[in-house]
């Protein structure tokens, strides 16, 4: 679709059933407007039961009144914009007094206004996967990897790879509330044997955590992969 889809009223725009779609609606290039000096209502459902996809195009939502949602919204599949931009803007209120069903990814970068839903919102977990490695480093003394904020997850883990051909490496996690003052999460130092790979993860929820790591003895060298996975 390489057209424009408008909707503009004066008064109301109001949908007294559901809208369903049952299929794809994918834009490549255009734009969605949603426009009206009234109040936008939806007193059914909006199902959306496949994917919504827009790879270059904008979605507008403005009208001066309340933009109102008295059923559910229920996304069953995936909402994805590859290079667009959502908008929503109102001079009334934003409210969704059904549910708001999201059981993929929803993303909200900056928002400026207000969101209230009276009824429940529902999001599957959303998960986040970083991963950084040393290069040969020489020597016994344990220095700090990089810090990764881990407050925002419920779970989380930190791997550590011996990538070294030869020689073991040593590591330990560290945990802290400032990212300046760090406690050892245990009194053991691991060993990691060339090849081997460890997991690292703490029961004690503080905000900071990284690595202590080293070669096993002063003469050795290693070289690390790190991964930090968490789930939020």
């Amino acid at each position: 679709m390489f057209s424009t889809v408008n909707i503009a009223t004066s008064g109301a725009l109001s949908v007294t059933g559901s809208v369903d779609v049952l299929n794809t609606v994918s834009i490549t290039t255009g734009t969605v407007n949603i426009a009206t000096s009234g109040a936008l209502s939806v007193t059914g459902s909006v199902d959306v039961l496949n994917t919504v996809s827009i790879t270059t195009g904008t979605v507008n939502i403005a009208t001066s009144g309340a933009l109102s949602v008295t059923g559910s919204v229920d996304v069953l599949n995936t909402v994805s914009i590859t290079t667009g931009t959502v908008n929503i803007a109102t001079s009334g209120a934003l409210s969704v007094t059904g549910s708001v069903d999201v059981l993929n990814t929803v993303s909200i970068t900056t928002g400026t206004g207000a969101l209230s839903v009276t009824g429940s919102i529902q999001t599957s977990s959303a998960t986040t996967d970083v991963a950084t490695s040393v290069a040969s480093y020489v020597g016994s003394t344990l220095t700090p990897s990089t810090v990764w904020t881990v407050l925002p997850f419920s779970t989380w883990t930190i791997a550590v790879h011996n990538a070294s051909t030869a020689d073991t490496a040593q590591a330990r996690l560290q945990l802290s509330p400032d990212a300046v003052n760090y406690m050892n999460d245990s009194s053991v130092v691991t060993t990691i044997a060339p090849g081997e790979v460890d997991a690292f993860f703490s029961h004690a929820h503080l905000k900071y955590a990284r690595i202590y790591y080293a070669a096993l003895s002063a003469s050795n060298t290693v070289s690390l992969n790190f991964w930090f996975q968490g789930v939020n």
